[in-house]
């Protein structure tokens, strides 16, 4: 990732539309490449948590560095709660509820409940969140850079052979 960072600002990148995720709006490239999406699923975003100081200097700098039209994506079920917790006020920040009820009905109508936001995969990991509204926003192609996948590092087995989420 430390090499991509850097050439996301050249030429090479210019008519990008750029999806970001979690804390991707801390960096200082974010005011740079501008991204028109940003994704948030993670619990700590909605909720006091552990990381409570860097969630809220992510919220500031929202508020504070955002002067472009950026949608930012959550799950409907909790936007009072977003709202009421990240303190958004920002004017050039859209709040897009994404209704994460899984499709689960006949397979020759799950793409269309997808494409009308009746429905989603599963969003285990807020970087199938972003590739949702990828395809939903019409786009192509879409390339993924710095994804991680940490989701399993958090998972263990117990001494009766449980599988126990830390």
């Amino acid at each position: 990732m430390k090499n991509v960072l850097p050439r996301l600002t050249t030429d090479e990148f210019k008519n990008t539309d750029f999806i970001v995720l979690n804390f991707f709006g801390s960096m200082d490239i974010f005011t740079q490449i501008r991204p028109k999406h940003f994704c948030m699923a993670d619990p700590m975003f909605f909720q006091e948590n552990h990381n409570h100081d860097r969630v809220m200097k992510l919220f500031d700098d929202l508020n504070k560095k955002v002067d472009w039209e950026m949608n930012l994506y959550i799950p409907a079920s909790l936007k009072r709660q977003f709202l009421a917790f990240s303190g958004l006020h920002n004017s050039h920040i859209h709040i897009v509820p994404l209704n994460l009820t899984v499709y689960t009905g006949y397979e020759e109508f799950r793409h269309y409940f997808y494409r009308h936001g009746l429905s989603m995969p599963s969003v285990v990991t807020v970087a199938l969140m972003a590739i949702y509204v990828g395809i939903n926003s019409g786009y192509s192609e879409i390339d993924l850079y710095g994804v991680d996948h940490t989701f399993f590092d958090s998972l263990t087995v117990n001494s009766k052979k449980s599988i126990m989420h830390l």
